[in-house]
C-alpha cells in the first residue's frame, strides 16, 4: 500500500513538474511570438509610411500635369469663345 501511494505521489509530482516546465516554455514562446509580431507591425508601418510618401510625390506630379492640361483646355475654350464673338460681331457689322 505504501509503495502504491508513494509511486502515485511521485507520478503526480513528475507530472506537475513537467506541466510547469511546459508552461514556462510556452510563456517564453508566447513572448517571442509577441516580439516577432511587434517587429512585423513596426516594419509594415515603416513600409506604409514610405509608400504614402511615394504616393504623395506621384500625386503632386499628376496634379501638376492635370493643372497644365486644364490651363491648356481653358485657353483653347477662351480662344474659341473669342473667335465666335468676333464672327458674330463681323456678321452684325456686315448687315
Amino acid at each position: 500500500m505504501k509503495t502504491n501511494v508513494l509511486s502515485a505521489f511521485a507520478l503526480c509530482m513528475l507530472l506537475s513538474v513537467s506541466a510547469y516546465a511546459q508552461t514556462n516554455t510556452t510563456a517564453a514562446d508566447r513572448e517571442a511570438g509577441r516580439q516577432v509580431r511587434e517587429q512585423k507591425i513596426e516594419r509594415s508601418k515603416g513600409e506604409l509610411k514610405e509608400m504614402g510618401q511615394d504616393v504623395k510625390k506621384e500625386a503632386k506630379v499628376v496634379g501638376k500635369a492635370v493643372s497644365t492640361e486644364a490651363k491648356k483646355v481653358g485657353r483653347a475654350v477662351d480662344t474659341k469663345v473669342q473667335e465666335r464673338k468676333a464672327r458674330r460681331a463681323a456678321k452684325r457689322d456686315s448687315l
